[in-house]
């Protein structure tokens, strides 16, 4: 048998993270509608767009999500939902949680007995710092593609026998390839979209956000690396046709980036984005100087969209939780009479252990409304989230003909502190 406050944490977790994927409905299909739009000319703008999805994770208390019609969107989850769907749903979800755990630890054992490249065979580029961390290069025997990750200690591993049949130029060219996916953030971003899907199982739109993150990041890493990369275009896409026939990816395909993968269609766009780049370059020489520029421009306004978009969903944001004031009242069958017993007219007296309502008002309130039954049941102290989902507080059962019987059916005991702290400041 399920303690009671773990029950209680299961089933309003899972009503949160209901009311967060809704919103993030809103921001995948934009993200979406941009991706399709651009293509792969406007990368950036798709990149950028895919880059705020994961602040719908901020939209737990968002005004604009959850007020108007989306306040009977929320009463309606809350008293659909069940225990045995919140359990079934988090079950499920513990399944590639798992899975992704074990890869990791797998990788991690992987690089281990790989072998490191020496430091003096680094390109100039990979000697540079990132941060406080340095791109560190593994070696394998392994036949697979290369492919970078690490958040906190980057990597990038590249089978033995690549390194021994490319060029040094060509070699570098790989090298600085999977550079640029860890310099712009695309580990990093792969490894939120392995969360989202572990969390957002259920919804397909994830899914197929994260194979459009997927091959706008080759375009941008493809665009970055033939524009301030050692090779140039053709030398460059003669690379990418080299290690095309590498299709396994190796160990964990969510939270790294392979430097060419096996769908056709995006290869085959990748290489038509080549072509227009050789062409450009070209025409315009002096184009390198201006693309450094605005990429550094670009970095910086991509950075501060992002920072604007987290502090406008947080400052239109309803309180972490507030305490009703009001008084609802219910009949003995739980429907209810009014969500505000003053705004009616009538007066009580309600604290945490104890309730009093005058005979004369309990008078007037059953004839108003007609209570049928011996009792009311009146609410308050209601700790509540967002319109329309909230819970504990305190309920008063009066006897309508004597106002002086009366039972409170909250309890005090330490889960139901302990169930009121988790409500209002873990949930």
């Amino acid at each position: 048998m399920m303690p009671d406050f773990i029950a209680f944490i299961i089933l309003y977790s899972f009503l949160k993270l209901l009311r967060i994927m809704t919103a993030a409905t809103v921001f995948m299909t934009a993200a979406l509608i941009i991706c399709h739009a651009g293509g792969s000319r406007r990368w950036g703008c798709s990149m950028l767009a895919l880059a705020l999805v994961p602040l719908a994770v901020l939209t737990g208390y968002s005004r604009i999500f959850y007020e108007g019609r989306m306040f009977l969107y929320s009463n309606w989850l809350q008293q659909l939902v069940t225990i045995k769907m919140a359990v079934c749903y988090f079950g499920i979800a513990g399944i590639p949680a798992l899975r992704y755990a074990l890869m990791c630890r797998r990788l991690r054992r992987s690089l281990k007995s790989m072998q490191r490249m020496r430091r003096e065979e680094y390109p100039l580029f990979l000697k540079q710092k990132r941060g406080t961390c340095r791109i560190q290069v593994y070696l394998t025997k392994m036949q697979c593609s290369p492919f970078a990750g690490g958040l906190i200690k980057p990597y990038i591993v590249v089978p033995e026998y690549l390194k021994e049949t490319l060029t040094k130029e060509e070699f570098y060219a790989v090298l600085y390839h999977e550079a640029v996916h860890i310099r712009q953030g695309h580990v990093f971003l792969l490894n939120i979209y392995a969360l989202l899907k572990i969390l957002w199982w259920v919804h397909p739109l994830v899914y197929i956000l994260d194979e459009k993150l997927r091959e706008n990041m080759e375009y941008s890493s493809d665009e970055i690396s033939v524009t301030l990369g050692p090779l140039d275009v053709c030398g460059y896409a003669g690379v990418m046709l080299k290690t095309v026939r590498m299709k396994r990816q190796y160990l964990i395909q969510e939270s790294i980036t392979a430097f060419s993968g096996s769908c056709f269609a995006v290869l085959k766009k990748r290489m038509e984005r080549l072509a227009e780049l050789k062409e450009l370059l070209n025409k315009h020489p002096c184009e390198i100087v201006r693309y450094k520029k605005r990429l550094k421009t670009s970095r910086a306004a991509a950075a501060m969209v992002i920072i604007t978009g987290a502090a406008a969903v947080i400052a239109v944001s309803v309180p972490r939780y507030t305490v009703s004031e009001e008084i609802a009242v219910y009949d003995e069958n739980m429907n209810l009479l009014t969500y505000d017993l003053e705004s009616e007219g009538f007066q009580a007296e309600a604290a945490n252990d104890a309730f009093f309502i005058s005979p004369g008002q309990m008078n007037q309130l059953a004839a108003k409304y007609k209570i049928k039954g011996n009792y009311a049941v009146f609410s308050y102290g209601t700790i509540m989230k967002v319109p329309g989902c909230g819970g504990l507080g305190q309920a008063a059962y009066v006897n309508i003909r004597d106002t002086a019987d009366v039972s409170l059916l909250g309890r005090q005991e330490w889960t139901d502190e302990l169930k009121s702290f988790i409500l209002k400041y873990l949930i």
